[in-house]
């Protein structure tokens, strides 16, 4: 009789929720957080332009990351690590109070898109 057993199946770890670009207004503050479906097999590492940075929190399925009084030190690109494979990022800027009368309709990424209400 042949064993049709092949092994378990292995699912590996994948990001279901990715971080998101944000425009905050300066001195509030803001979180970033990124799910995925199991535990990775390695430590979760977040980074600010390109400096390693500690994540304020981190469970099984999810990391979150506190931004307090933002201002020009904390914008910038913002990524993480999900084990050795997955990765995302998001883009932190501050809102300008200047730009009366203008609607952020869309943040994607790195664009973002203007709308004028007149």
């Amino acid at each position: 009789m042949l064993n049709k057993f092949t092994g378990p199946v292995i699912q590996k770890t994948e990001i279901t929720q990715p971080l998101e670009s944000q425009i905050v207004k300066e001195n509030e503050s803001t979180i970033l957080k990124v799910e995925y479906n199991k535990p990775p097999e390695t430590q979760v590492q977040w980074m600010h332009n390109g400096k390693t940075i500690e994540a304020t929190f981190t469970d099984e399925f999810c990391s979150i990351l506190e931004i307090h009084k933002v201002d020009k030190t904390r914008v910038g690109t913002y990524s993480v690590n999900v084990g050795d494979i997955c990765s995302s990022s998001a883009t932190i800027r501050i809102f300008n109070e200047e730009q009366e009368g203008e609607f952020l309709a869309c943040f994607n990424c790195d664009s973002v898109y203007v709308e004028s209400f007149e």
